[in-house]
């Protein structure tokens, strides 16, 4: 049956036989035990889900990601890519940074649904100035048991822009 499900990490082995038109049988080849060529265990090749759901904020110093968890999934890696303020994301991957180390996974439950939460730490600061403003895209890709990956989610961005206002005027 091809649609049967088979037991990940089981050890099969195969004999063939032939068998002609009068019915007469061959030995088995090989015979069981003696070549291990004819043995395979089964695996999943097949990656879970992208994650869907993406957003993005800034929260304080921090940009929180937040996005619905992937079933099967068992970890997640987060990617961003730094751009000039109105810039579209990249589409060549050598721009994307991994910043899993330089931040914390969290998860939540809201509405019946389960979230994860990634807080990126390592983000500039808040700037103080236009000179200093920068956009922020983030994409996330889930990982499975097997270590088969997703796809990357569709991309959002935080935004840095100074939001200070301009200080007292001087009126002379």
């Amino acid at each position: 049956d091809p649609e049967q499900q088979v037991p990940e990490g089981q050890f099969y082995c195969y004999a063939v036989t032939l068998i002609d038109l009068l019915g007469n049988e061959s030995p088995k080849s090989p015979l069981i035990g003696q070549d291990q060529n004819n043995c395979a265990d089964f695996q999943d090749f097949e990656p879970p889900d992208a994650p869907v759901g993406l957003s993005a904020k800034l929260v304080g110093e921090h940009a929180e990601l937040k996005w619905h968890s992937v079933e099967d999934a068992t970890k997640y890696s987060v990617y961003r890519a730094e751009v000039i303020p109105g810039s579209p994301y990249p589409s060549d991957t050598g721009f994307w940074e991994k910043v899993n180390d330089g931040g914390e996974f969290e998860t939540s439950i809201a509405d019946g649904i389960d979230y994860t939460v990634f807080t990126d730490h390592s983000i500039s600061k808040v700037p103080d100035n236009e000179d200093e403003e920068k956009d922020y895209w983030y994409r996330v890709r889930s990982w499975d048991s097997n270590n088969n990956s997703s796809p990357l989610s569709q991309p959002v961005y935080v935004f840095l822009r100074d939001s200070f206002p301009p200080g007292k005027p001087s009126l002379e």
